[in-house]
């Protein structure tokens, strides 16, 4: 019984700095602080994210862009079927539509060079909101999070040769990617 009298004795007459712990005030404040490093840090966060989902499929929207060319110098017009071109294109991606290619991360290529002479002379290449394989009617560049277009030097536009990214103005996520140095 003395040593348990002894023991409650040391305790209860230890100094405030031999004590160790926290208390809930304490606790509350530090996860305050860290659920709004969380909240401020989200965003940039989900940007590094969609912008390394996105960047090797820019670089290869340059490299379908410079195959056209090619085609373009031999036929005098751009290939519609993105197959006739000298592409290696990755396992993910999907290549059983003729202008239109979707990529397993959630990327949908989207050829606009419309067969004739010079059609519009534009690649889209799209990221998309939900990863896995994608089809015109699930994303575009109208409910995408970001729209690369990438024309091609002989479109028929002001635009020839440049590479735009566009978001719709409601869509903060992929204005916050296009305003990235990613293009």
């Amino acid at each position: 019984m003395s040593k348990r009298y002894k023991i409650i004795l040391f305790v209860k007459n230890a100094s405030k700095s031999e004590m160790a712990g926290f208390t809930l005030l304490e606790l509350l404040v530090v996860v305050l602080i860290i659920g709004i490093l969380a909240a401020v840090s989200w965003p940039y966060y989900q940007t590094a994210l969609d912008k390394s989902r996105l960047a090797p499929y820019v670089a290869l929207g340059k490299s379908i862009r410079d195959a056209q060319e090619v085609y373009y110098m031999s036929n005098g017009k751009y290939a519609f079927d993105l197959s006739e071109l000298d592409i290696a294109w990755p396992k993910s991606c999907n290549t059983n539509n003729s202008n239109m290619v979707s990529c397993g991360e959630g990327v949908l290529f989207n050829n606009h060079s419309g067969g004739n002479s010079t059609g519009y002379g534009l690649l889209f290449v799209i990221l998309c909101q939900n990863g896995g394989k994608q089809n015109w009617s699930t994303c575009s560049q109208y409910n995408g999070i970001a729209t690369v277009s990438i024309y091609y030097a002989n479109a028929p536009t002001s635009n020839a040769g440049k590479i735009i990214c566009s978001a719709s103005n409601t869509n903060a996520r992929g204005k916050r990617l296009c305003a990235s140095s990613l293009f």
